[in-house]
């Protein structure tokens, strides 16, 4: 009988089911993966978003000419002087990551 000859490999019963686990488990890692990056890389892409809370303006009220705009952001407020006299609802503003952390 001779010493170096393998043995019988041993034999996978559910091969279907071992691919799959497989699968399933890098489909999940990549997907949690996206769940945060593509949010985080929007975000210190275009800045952080902003609602419109308050605005003055001067003129008549159907067609006003705003002079200051009060947003609010995730991490602070933001006093904005509009150049066209227009204040958009939502607006970004750019991010300060050490702020944004609290650091």
């Amino acid at each position: 009988m001779a010493f170096n000859r393998r043995g019988r490999d041993p034999t996978n019963t559910t091969p279907h089911l071992s691919r799959k686990l497989s699968a399933t488990f890098w489909w999940s890692t990549i997907k949690t993966g996206l769940l945060f990056g593509v949010p985080l890389a929007a975000l210190l892409y275009y800045g952080e978003p902003a609602l419109l809370i308050k605005y003055g303006y001067s003129g008549p009220r159907g067609d006003p000419y705003m002079t200051r705009c009060l947003y609010r952001s995730v991490s602070k407020w933001h006093d904005v002087t509009p150049a066209y006299g227009r204040c958009p609802y939502l607006t970004t503003f750019p991010i300060n990551i050490r702020n944004f952390i609290g650091v």
